[in-house]
């Protein structure tokens, strides 16, 4: 065998084997881009349903979505709304505080 030949194979060999890793890390990354999106859709669905729970008056419902998402710490608006319950059932406390006087 001629040592051009044995070139041409191993230089061969080798592009198909970058080109099989090259695909595999294109696979993955597809693979990641589509779980964050889904985390990322997920997220916002709960965030909408703790928000109309908070409209609603149903702050421990909404509080139920929220806390697990709160350990996490990435959503400034997880922080928000939980303040927001807060917020309402102070306000609440003290119109029944009010009322019973």
């Amino acid at each position: 065998m001629k040592l051009s030949t044995i070139r041409m194979t191993f230089v061969t060999a080798m592009t198909l084997a970058v080109i099989a890793v090259a695909g595999c890390e294109t696979k993955a990354a597809s693979e990641r881009n589509a779980q964050q999106r889904w985390q990322k859709t997920l997220e916002q669905a709960k965030l909408n349903y703790a928000q109309q729970y908070l409209e609603q008056g149903r702050y421990g419902q909404a509080e139920a979505i929220l806390e697990p998402m709160a350990s996490d710490g990435n959503d400034l608006r997880v922080g928000a709304l939980l303040n927001e319950i807060e917020h309402r059932r102070s306000q609440y406390a003290s119109a029944l505080e009010s009322s019973d006087h």
